[in-house]
């Protein structure tokens, strides 16, 4: 095994790397898809800096399409260097504080030596719940600063850690299921001995707190390794749909989705885990936009297919004509024109008798009574044919049993 080199301007640089081990010690051969997809580009690695200090600021002479690739390559880095000291974490916590452990030495020593030795750094200088905060995220952007676009690309491209990813999700959800299994016994069990490992507990209410304190930090670490898996796959939609790869720069996608694939393998589990009425899946494998994912929540899908009650409504899908707006628009004004003409008659033919036909009320009622059909229709119309009305039937049934109360009224007198 060779070591990975660091240069003096901040890139870094690695040799060929062997094959992962599993926990046995044995080793496994690694997909060398990566390795063929090297061959086809251009040499990231061996670039040449002009100047030493340029490498300090990427975007000095960079455009503005430049810039803005920049920055989203930038992000997507970002969420990388997280996951993958998390992974370097959870790995450690496996092989010193699992009882029984749950890997061997070779298995950590193996992810150390194919990481990058500025993030085993990162990792050793933080202790297991400082690096799941948010103010570890300014550590990883002061390392990701230092690196021009081809190292950040480079560092995309590299697979070796994902080959853990799939593990590391799924020692996080033991060691949150662990700690709820030891709190959930510790409640339960009335005389319970303190362990000899947590002697610092004097008193079992001490020891209680501590397990509800632990399975706390537990789900919080599994919940920020769930949210930045979904802030890393928005962060790539966001690169592909900003238009800011060009040809040459296929391949990043191809390498993201083997990343995204490693880490889309538990993470159902991890979300049931977390809160199993917002279960989804991280990507959609067979896609070819494959960050698109069906992000509806377990409880949708359940909700759409339980039965409904039995006194729901049934909902209807009604299509509205494309000709209602023109009819009501013509019809209700000319209604209202006919109407004015009993009433102009009502006017001409007024006199003092009373109960003839001659009698202005008689034009008047007349004239009330094709209003009042009128206010009817241009009620009932939408409410029968317009879905957004639907759902206040009762409300409009009210108003229009008064109306036709207060019409029988009318016609009474």
């Amino acid at each position: 095994m060779m070591e990975g080199n660091v240069d003096t301007t901040g890139s870094e640089q690695h040799n060929e790397r062997p094959g992962p081990v599993s926990a046995s010690g044995l080793r496994k051969t690694s997909s060398n898809s990566a390795l063929r997809r090297r061959d086809k580009r251009n040499d990231r690695r061996n670039y040449h800096l002009p100047d030493a200090l340029e490498s300090l600021h990427p975007l000095k002479e960079a455009t503005n399409g430049d810039r803005a690739r920049f920055v989203a390559i930038h992000k997507i880095a970002i969420s990388l260097v997280l996951i993958d000291v998390w992974t370097l974490n959870t790995l450690k916590d496996a092989r010193y504080h699992a009882k029984p452990q749950f890997i061997n030495q070779d298995v950590l020593d193996r992810f150390k030596l194919l990481s990058r030795p500025k993030l085993v750094i990162l990792e050793d200088g933080e202790s297991g719940s400082e690096i799941f905060e948010a103010r570890f995220r300014d550590k990883a952007k002061d390392y990701l600063d230092q690196l021009t676009t081809d190292q950040l690309l480079d560092f995309l491209e590299d697979l070796h850690t994902s080959q853990y990813y799939s593990q590391m999700f799924q020692f996080r959800i033991t060691f949150y299921d662990i700690a709820q299994a030891d709190l959930a016994y510790a409640r339960s069990t009335p005389n319970l001995s303190i362990p000899e490992d947590m002697g610092y507990c004097k008193t079992q209410q001490q020891y209680l707190a501590q397990l509800i304190l632990n399975a706390a930090n537990e789900k919080q670490k599994l919940r920020s390794l769930i949210k930045e898996c979904r802030t890393l796959r928005d962060r790539i939609a966001l690169l592909y749909e900003s238009g800011l790869l060009d040809g040459t720069d296929g391949w990043i996608l191809a390498e993201l989705k083997t990343k995204m694939e490693a880490l889309h393998e538990n993470f159902r589990e991890a979300c049931a885990e977390v809160d199993p009425l917002h279960v989804e899946d991280l990507m959609n494998s067979s896609s070819p936009n494959w960050w698109e994912a069906d992000w509806r929540s377990e409880s949708v899908h359940k909700s759409m297919e339980e039965s409904p009650p039995p006194g729901a409504a049934k909902a209807q899908n009604i299509n509205k004509s494309q000709n209602v707006n023109s009819f009501l628009s013509f019809f209700v004004p000319t209604v209202c024109l006919l109407s004015c003409i009993p009433t102009a008659l009502a006017w001409t033919h007024t006199t003092a008798s009373v109960g003839t036909i001659n009698d202005a009320n008689f034009y008047q009622l007349l004239s009330n009574t094709v209003m009042q059909l009128l206010g009817l229709f241009t009620l009932v119309w939408p409410t029968v044919f317009d879905a957004r009305l639907a759902t206040m039937a009762w409300f409009w049934t009210w108003i229009l049993g008064g109306r036709l109360k207060s019409t029988d009224r009318g016609g009474a007198r």
